[in-house]
């Protein structure tokens, strides 16, 4: 809990404008945020951890932030909070790299944390992987500014539905919903059970 705490209190501080973190610095503090967070989630479900586990459920919460941030870039950008792709949204046009990027991540991770051999640690990688793979998309299709028209095009095409088809489902969701609700984790059911893997995943072993 004071890993959580800390790891709050330098992503507050990086974002009250006194100081400008470096790139480095961000992605620091949100692997720090995201990894602490899942870890004490594990001990809070399974009481002890081996220190494999633990590996995994701070490089699975690391994923978890980093997702959930590609996914808020465009909110994040308007309200000044600093993560690594609103901070890359500021200055290019573009984050095709950084979604490549995290996939790239995400498949280092789960070779490093899950054993292959194992047939409940294959499974899942493979459900953790697609999850990640599909948010990506999403968030492409939902922020299209912040990417190519090439890789806006090419992501369609490796989405279950087309890109129209999910600012109309968010829009419809977004009617039922206050103000302060209409987030993205609100109203995809896809983010919500990408979430609820982790709960699978500290059960497992």
């Amino acid at each position: 809990m004071l890993a959580i705490f800390n790891a709050q209190v330098r992503s507050l501080e990086q974002q009250d404008g006194k100081g400008e973190a470096s790139p480095d610095d961000i992605l620091r503090i949100s692997l720090e945020k995201g990894g602490t967070s899942v870890l004490a989630d594990g001990f809070l479900v399974a009481g002890e951890l081996s220190s494999e586990r633990r590996l995994f459920c701070f490089g699975f919460g690391t994923l978890l932030q980093l997702a959930d941030d590609l996914q808020d870039v465009a909110e994040d950008l308007e309200h000044g909070h600093k993560t690594l792709f609103s901070g890359r949204a500021a200055v290019r046009s573009d984050l095709d790299d950084l979604v490549l990027r995290l996939n790239r991540f995400t498949r280092a991770v789960l070779d490093a944390t899950l054993d292959p051999a194992d047939p409940a640690g294959r499974a899942l990688a493979g459900v953790i992987a697609r999850s990640v793979g599909l948010m990506s998309l999403e968030a492409v299709g939902l922020q299209p500014r912040f990417f190519s028209r090439g890789f806006v095009r090419s992501s369609e095409r490796l989405f279950p539905a087309r890109f129209a088809y999910l600012e109309k489902l968010r829009r419809r969701l977004g009617a039922g919903l206050s103000a302060g609700e209409k987030t993205i984790a609100n109203l995809d059911p896809l983010t919500t059970a990408f979430k609820a893997v982790s709960s699978r995943a500290l059960s497992l072993g």
